[in-house]
């Protein structure tokens, strides 16, 4: 709520800006005397700052239209209907159980003193509290916090023409592990899929608050980047769910945690 207060905030301060310039350039009235006149110097490539300002000045109001409707949108939408949440994250923590459940049914399968957490962070949509609050909490805990440690951040699974590797959060400046991005990339690849590697552009994933505190981790999804009408919003329900994407990736999840588990016990044989 703060940051939309924010943005809200910003675009009336832009708008008054905008406003006073008006006023400004007309003298006594508003008119598009003065904007027509930088236009026609433009044109005429005989212009100069004041024109480029002036510009600028009345157009910046229309470009930030949508972000204001947005944020009034926010505003008042019916706090008591949100998002189902099934792709974003029933898939992901729903993948996480039944690995988790696969490597205990089948023990001989990975190294005898493996230990998983199944970890449901909240709040992730808020900065990241879950996730914050579980390092904090166990960030001095050597036997879960350490070189062996792996943290794979588990995020919508769909799109099946989509599975990403998420090498960085970009806006909050945190790239993750190199080493599980490859390792990501090959279980993807090995699982009969096309693997993408990509960055995160806007917000924050749980694996940021990993790897602030020195923890590996990759964020692994299948899902389309682009703007889509099931994402955050009331579309994304139980029929919204792929059947053969969940299931893939379970297999890529579980190939992921065989590389890691092999490239261990090459580690361990080697010392």
């Amino acid at each position: 709520m703060i940051k939309t207060g924010l943005g809200v905030v910003s675009v009336v301060i832009l708008m008054i800006v905008s406003i006073v310039t008006v006023i400004l350039e007309a003298g006594t009235s508003i008119s598009f005397m003065g904007l027509s006149t930088a236009f026609n110097n433009v044109s005429s490539n005989s212009h100069d700052t004041k024109d480029i300002v002036t510009i600028v000045m009345y157009c910046l109001p229309v470009l930030c239209l949508p972000g204001f409707y947005f944020l009034t949108q926010y505003l008042s939408y019916d706090k008591k209907v949100a998002a189902p949440g099934a792709m974003d994250n029933l898939s992901g923590v729903a993948t996480a159980i039944e690995v988790a459940k696969h490597f205990q049914e089948n023990e001989e399968e990975i190294a005898k003193d493996a230990k998983f957490i199944v970890l449901g962070t909240g709040a992730e949509e808020s900065g990241l509290i879950g996730a914050m609050a579980f390092v904090k909490a166990h960030k001095d805990d050597k036997e879960l916090v350490n070189e062996h440690t792996y943290a794979l951040n588990l995020d919508s699974f769909r799109d099946m023409d989509h599975f990403n590797v998420v090498k960085k959060d970009t806006l909050q400046f945190v790239p993750f592990d190199k080493e599980l991005m490859e390792l990501s990339k090959q279980a993807i690849d090995n699982c009969g899929v096309e693997s993408h590697i990509i960055e995160n552009p806007v917000g924050g994933s749980d694996s940021t608050a990993f790897a602030k505190a020195g923890i590996k981790t990759i964020t692994l999804n299948a899902q389309d980047p682009r703007p889509t009408d099931y994402y955050h919003t009331t579309n994304d329900g139980m029929d919204n769910l792929k059947i053969d994407t969940l299931e893939k990736g379970f297999e890529v999840v579980k190939e992921l945690v065989r590389l890691i588990d092999e490239k261990y016990k090459n580690a361990k044989s080697e010392n």
